[in-house]
């Protein structure tokens, strides 16, 4: 009864303690809003403990980051990650044209509407993504590519949501695609002149919340 009583008084704690760091967050961004402050990198590592927890103020974050034309963008959880990926609307995400550096850890990408169309796709000075235990539709992440000409290094890390890797476009300046521990079984690239360097590894790990990779790759399909 004594553990139980500790364990539930630190539970607590701890979940205050998140909902204050959440606000000085927030009310931090407000005050740059507010005060037409610059901002030119936004990290965040933050553990959220179910998707109530961040139930548009992270989108809300990002609107905040839009208009300061932030340039680095890294979201990533501490701790010890919950099974529920947090969402993020596609929309918001792909809308920050300044962004170079974009780096997403154990989240979900979300589309507002059935398609994404491409003149909702702002982020054309992206140069580095990567997207670690995240969620996105083959859609959603072709549109993405396909409108990001300055793509130079890409790399997938235990995400899902996807079986293939199409692009379908000229990627001119891309240099490097990392797929780590994803269930791709096609990689198609229709015209990357630069590329130097693919990288594909496919192994079980205990860490993928999905049981492990069981797609091999088997068909690999590059143009120039």
């Amino acid at each position: 009864m004594h553990n139980n009583y500790q364990d539930q008084v630190t539970s607590q704690r701890l979940v205050g303690f998140h909902g204050q760091f959440l606000r000085v967050v927030d009310n931090t961004l407000e005050r740059y809003r507010r005060e037409n402050l610059p901002i030119s990198a936004f990290k965040l590592c933050i553990s959220f403990s179910n998707q109530t927890d961040c139930d548009g103020l992270v989108d809300k974050w990002l609107h905040i980051i839009a208009e300061k034309r932030v340039s680095h963008v890294v979201l990533a959880q501490s701790g010890v990650f919950p099974l529920e990926r947090y969402s993020l609307l596609a929309d918001t995400l792909f809308a920050i044209e300044s962004l170079q550096q974009l780096e997403l850890n154990h989240c979900k990408i979300l589309k507002q509407k059935a398609l994404l169309s491409e003149d909702k796709i702002k982020c054309i000075n992206l140069k580095n993504l990567t997207l670690h235990d995240v969620t996105v539709s083959e859609s959603a992440l072709e549109s993405l590519i396909s409108c990001c000409p300055q793509i130079m290094r890409i790399s997938f890390q235990y995400c899902i949501g996807f079986s293939s890797i199409r692009f379908s476009r000229n990627l001119p300046n891309l240099l490097s695609l990392n797929i780590l521990c994803c269930s791709i079984g096609e990689v198609h690239i229709v015209d990357a002149p630069k590329l130097l360097s693919l990288e594909y590894v496919n192994e079980l790990e205990p860490y993928n919340y999905s049981g492990g990779v069981e797609t091999c790759l088997r068909m690999l399909n590059m143009g120039k």
